[in-house]
């Protein structure tokens, strides 16, 4: 996405290969790698991957088929204890003036 929010500036950046191997994204590096996990028969595994050369690094981080999981986290600048525009507006009562 060139401009935030346009869906109409989308580009395809690069095709990843993976021979067919399960890929979930995470995230991605600043150097251009792809931060992923792959299933493989016995478990996931936490990896990096460089679009350039194709190469697959693994990190060394190993789960069971049945109880691994990996997933992204993203921090935000949005306060809790101030208004803000993301906050829904649903819980906002108004008050009224006594006469």
């Amino acid at each position: 996405m060139k401009e935030y929010g346009a869906v109409d500036s989308w580009t395809k950046q690069f095709t990843v290969d993976l021979n067919s191997r399960f890929f979930r994204v995470l995230g991605f590096w600043k150097n251009g790698h792809i931060l992923a996990e792959t299933k493989l028969s016995l478990g996931w595994n936490l990896c990096s991957y460089d679009p350039e050369s194709q190469q697959v690094k693994n990190l060394g981080f190993h789960g069971s088929p049945f109880h691994s999981f990996a997933d992204n986290y993203v921090e935000n600048l949005i306060l809790l204890d101030k208004p803000n525009d993301a906050v829904s507006k649903r819980g906002v009562t108004k008050k009224r003036k006594c006469r």
